[in-house]
């Protein structure tokens, strides 16, 4: 009898473990089903290349994108965060503005609408960002896109939720803002 306690005892924590459960016993802070209020933010650094300020109530991930640089998810309040570095074309002058236009169109065939766009200064380099509306399976979803372009490299910078946690675009824009080359030229 005791030894079937203890196989049930490592199938509930193995199950807990392989669905992040264990965030409950780590963080009850993570496990809510809400977007904390008040914010603390930590710093990740990419291999000597940049740095940039995650919300606390997420946690790294490597199963969003095989593109992403950096990845972060809270699967309890379905709130993602993903950061590509795409290397630039021949043409680097054109290249953000390239993607830009890219990934509206591809937003518009889809059914997306942009609600906010900004263009400015991250990190001394200039920026494309775009809040948009979404549906994904009849989800209504929001997503905060940016762009941010660097003497050799385009960093994409995503993040989404639902559109009930809309909160969390606050998040997303103070992590795009926090963004540094660790290293930039010149």
């Amino acid at each position: 009898m005791a030894h079937q306690w203890q196989f049930l005892f490592h199938l509930i924590i193995f199950g807990l473990m392989a669905t992040g459960g264990l965030l409950l016993l780590a963080s009850p802070a993570k496990a809510q089903n809400i977007v904390p209020h008040t914010v603390t933010y930590s710093t990740f650094q990419k291999d000597s290349l940049f740095s940039i300020s995650i919300p606390d109530y997420f946690v790294e991930t490597n199963d969003l994108d095989a593109e992403a640089v950096l990845q972060f998810k809270n699967v309890f309040i379905e709130c993602y965060l993903m950061i590509i570095a795409n290397p630039k074309s021949k043409t680097p002058q054109l290249y953000l503005s390239m993607m830009e236009r890219q990934f509206k169109s591809e937003l518009l065939q889809r059914g997306g609408s942009v609600i906010q766009e900004t263009q400015k200064k991250v990190g001394g380099f200039e920026s494309f960002q775009k809040e948009v509306e979404w549906q994904v399976n009849g989800e209504p979803l929001v997503f905060l896109v940016a762009f941010i372009d660097t003497p050799d490299v385009v960093f994409k910078i995503y993040g989404w939720t639902l559109a009930q946690h809309r909160q969390s675009l606050v998040h997303f824009r103070h992590t795009v803002d926090s963004f540094r080359l660790t290293n930039p030229r010149s």
